[in-house]
This record gives structure tokens, C-alpha cells and sequence, in this order.
């Protein structure tokens, strides 16, 4: 008997399976939603799209491999490529979000607010603005500009400090 309560979680067979038919993938090919179903021997869609999920989740996780969506079709074992346009794809959900996220918070009658709800309003809006604003095209040419040697890593503490360089605030 276990000493810890900690759980134990255990992928699913189906997940292997389907991590197996994923890895099996070559690059910059793609692998049919149907193709995967027959390898998951799932016998209809229910539980098939959370073991997909977690097959794809798994994989980058533990290889390093990703797989973007080939819409109606199925997947695509992602080149090295292609994952960076999808962080792009990436930035522009996540800025559309924030700029939601924003407009919704500013709707808020800080009037009525209290001190430590209008602590957290300028917590949350602040955040929601720097999140607009460090994916605007404007933050994406000065980070390009500033990235002059290719070949080395910019790391993200870098990028920060660019992008509260030169800002003005109230």
C-alpha cells in the first residue's frame, strides 16, 4: 500500500496508440483523422478527440514533436519551420484575447470599486495592455531590429527589457 496520497495517473491505451501513429509520422507529413481513429481502435468519436489531445500534448512534451491541424483533414507532423509561424499564429490569438479581455475590464465603474478590488483592476488591466501591446506589429519590428545575429538565442528577459525601453507612461 502506497504511503502518499499523490495519484497516479496512467495514459489511456488508446493514447499510446495514437502517440505511437503520431511519432510514427514523418515530418512535414500528415497523418488522416481517420487513419488515426483505426489506429486508436476507438469505435466512434467520443472519446477520440481527448485522446487525441493528449497524444499531441504528449509528444511535444516528452519529443519535442508538433503537430499543427490540416482542417477536415487531419494532422500535420510540423517542420521546425512551421513551428515558428505558428507562434505567430499564437501571438495574434493571444494579443486578439487581451484586447477583448481589455475592453471588457475598462467597462468596470471604478467609481464603486473598492481598495483592494481597485488594486486588482489595475493588476488585471495593466497586464491585459502589456499583453496588447508587446504583440502589436510596432513590438514585433522593434524586437526584429534589435535581433541582428540569427544564429543566437534571444532570450525573452532580453526582449522585456527592449520593449520598456524607450516607453513613456503616465
Amino acid at each position: 500500500m502506497s504511503t502518499t496520497n499523490a495519484p497516479t495517473f496512467r495514459r489511456s491505451a488508446e493514447t499510446e496508440l495514437l502517440i505511437k501513429s503520431l511519432l510514427s509520422t514523418e515530418e512535414g507529413h500528415q497523418i488522416t483523422y481517420k487513419s488515426l481513429l483505426d489506429a486508436s481502435h476507438l469505435p466512434d468519436d467520443s472519446k477520440f478527440q481527448a485522446c487525441l489531445q493528449s497524444a499531441r500534448r504528449t509528444c511535444q512534451r516528452e519529443n519535442g514533436v508538433v503537430f499543427g491541424v490540416v482542417r477536415g483533414v487531419g494532422l500535420k507532423r510540423c517542420t521546425p519551420q512551421e513551428i515558428v509561424e505558428l507562434g505567430q499564429d499564437s501571438i495574434t490569438r493571444s494579443r486578439h484575447v487581451a484586447k477583448r479581455g481589455l475592453k471588457r475590464i475598462l467597462c468596470a465603474d471604478t467609481s464603486r470599486l473598492g481598495d483592494e478590488d481597485m488594486k486588482n483592476f489595475n493588476m488585471r488591466s495593466s497586464i491585459l495592455a502589456l499583453m496588447t501591446f508587446s504583440g502589436s506589429r510596432h513590438a514585433q519590428l522593434k524586437l526584429t531590429q534589435e535581433v541582428s545575429d540569427a544564429r543566437k538565442r534571444f532570450e525573452p528577459a532580453d526582449a522585456i527589457k527592449l520593449l520598456q525601453s524607450g516607453q513613456k507612461h503616465a
